[in-house]
């Protein structure tokens, strides 16, 4: 069965929260939220912990070794209930000329991380967690990664590699991984591409940008469009 998520592709001034270390060196990076959220729904109160994270090292483009590395952490907790999951996204970076990366390993989905802000369809946390099993916004694949043992029994083994590469106002990313799970039929290829562009500032709109992606998982079986 083949699954294709697009995402809808939208000019927006939204740009995603980052908390960075301002103490890091120069090609050191972190960012991402921790975030607990409740609700109070017809008398029911839920608690939601969340957290996704990213830090690494950049690799050093003017020459020397040119290889760094980077790690994704995202976790979630629905309080009240079995599900509490976090997986790890630890990859080696590789420099390609001034503009490209190649990161090996288990790299972040491109519709995840880099290209379609992940604020876009909600500000709140809550909302975007239960938005992920619809892939709007997200990577399916990723949403398989991290609730795999709550839908197939078991953490699924995920690996793959990514491309990212910038050209002027234009950032192009594309990535494949493979996932496989003893509780799965087959196992999954995954493709996926996104890209952004920057508009520049149009009137009061402020800094705009347009982006969009899409993401193709494939089992090699009967396929179907989503």
């Amino acid at each position: 069965m083949k699954l294709i998520a697009l995402s809808i592709v939208t000019a927006s001034t939204l740009s995603a929260t980052h908390v960075t270390a301002q103490s890091l060196p120069d090609n050191m990076y972190i960012d991402g939220y921790i975030e607990i959220s409740s609700s109070d729904i017809i008398g029911t109160s839920e608690t939601l912990g969340r957290a996704n994270l990213n830090f690494g090292l950049e690799p050093n483009r003017g020459g020397g070794l040119g290889v760094g590395f980077s790690i994704g952490i995202d976790a979630v907790d629905f309080g009240g209930t079995p599900i509490s999951e976090a997986v790890v996204y630890p990859s080696i970076t590789f420099a390609l000329g001034n503009t490209g990366l190649l990161s090996v390993g288990v790299p972040r989905p491109v519709l995840d991380y880099g290209y379609i802000p992940q604020d876009t369809m909600a500000h709140s946390t809550a909302v975007k967690t239960f938005l992920e099993f619809s892939g709007i916004n997200d990577s399916l694949a990723s949403m398989l990664y991290l609730y795999g043992p709550f839908i197939v029994g078991e953490r699924p083994n995920f690996y793959g590699l990514r491309y990212d590469g910038e050209f002027g106002k234009t950032k192009i990313g594309a990535a494949y991984h493979r996932m496989s799970a003893s509780g799965a039929p087959n196992d999954l290829n995954i493709y996926s591409v996104a890209f952004q562009h920057r508009l520049g500032t149009l009137g009061r709109l402020g800094e705009t940008k347009l982006f969009g992606g899409v993401e193709v998982i494939d089992d090699g079986g009967v396929s179907l469009n989503i």
